[in-house]
């Protein structure tokens, strides 16, 4: 039984893991391509009466963007961080094996170990093909004025 859940215990350990890199890597595609995902896009409009400026616009939009990559920099650390403090304690597992796992148990362990981490890996990249937007950053159109002849202005 113990066999078992030393088993279990590298397993979960090892998808922990490859989730980490997923992460880590789909992060860091994003900020070599410049882009924001939709889930750290902010899209806040300035509550503040009268006209607005174009360069006003430009300058909060320009804020708003930087913020958003600070966040996605941000991220990226950490699951940097996470996957480095996963990967010892695997290796701390691998050194502190019970007494109970033979060489040959222990050699089945990994070539299991091995064939799941090849399959999540083919799902994770199957999942990240399907997932990454490469659309660059858009901020949303504003209005300067009810009367304006200006309605809508757009990021060059």
């Amino acid at each position: 039984m113990e066999n078992k859940t030393y088993f279990n215990k590298l397993r979960s350990l090892t998808k922990k893991k490859i989730q980490l890199e997923h992460h880590a890597s789909n992060l860091k595609s994003y900020i070599d391509n410049n882009t924001i995902p939709k889930g750290l896009n902010i899209k806040l409009t300035p509550q503040t009466p009268g006209v607005k400026s174009i360069r006003f616009m430009k300058r909060w939009d320009d804020i708003l963007f930087n913020c958003s990559f600070r966040l996605l920099q941000l991220l990226l650390s950490f699951s940097i961080y996470g996957y480095k403090q996963i990967n010892s304690e695997i290796n701390e597992t691998f050194i502190k094996t019970p007494l109970s796992v033979t060489p040959e148990d222990m050699e089945v362990i990994q070539r299991r170990l091995s064939d799941i981490q090849r399959i999540e890996k083919q799902n994770f990249k199957a999942k990240q093909k399907k997932k990454i937007q490469t659309r660059p950053f858009k901020p949303a159109k504003f209005r300067f004025g009810r009367r304006s002849n200006f309605k809508h202005i757009k990021r060059e």
